[in-house]
């Protein structure tokens, strides 16, 4: 989308408007490192393209031992390149150990399909939603 432009004390900013998607840790993290390539959801979707990741405020399961992850904030972005039937992926190089492990693999699923994730040196703190919303980054 188109930046658009804001006024603030009389200095110009262009806000660009991004889709983001809440994930829990370490999810979040695992997806802008690089380490998770596919998405598995209950429901499907037609969203392609460059998307934020943000993580939850849900601190990570205690018996995954994983702490300081960055909680309530954008740690990044990625890109969504497909979504099929999560069937469709059964034997293909995105079914691998690593990928069963850190998703629902259940038939009737979905899998996105994810590429050039791109980890934030610094997070930024924001309130996040259910589902796909909208965020503003300022440029």
């Amino acid at each position: 989308m188109a930046p658009s432009p804001t006024i603030i004390a009389g200095i110009f900013f262009r806000r660009r408007e991004m889709r983001a998607i809440t994930l829990w840790q370490p999810w979040a993290q695992f997806i802008v490192i690089g380490v998770k390539l596919v998405e598995t959801r209950h429901w499907p979707t037609k969203t392609r393209g460059k998307i934020a990741v943000h993580a939850a405020k849900r601190k990570p399961d205690k018996s995954l031992h994983i702490t300081d992850l960055p909680l309530g904030a954008i740690v990044g972005t990625v890109e969504i390149i497909d979504c099929v039937r999560i069937e469709e992926l059964y034997g293909s190089k995105y079914d691998t150990q690593t990928e069963r492990a850190y998703g629902d693999w259940t038939e009737g699923r979905y899998g996105w399909i994810l590429s050039n994730p791109k980890l934030f040196e610094r997070p930024i703190t924001v309130t996040g939603h259910q589902g796909f919303w909208h965020w503003y980054e300022s440029n």
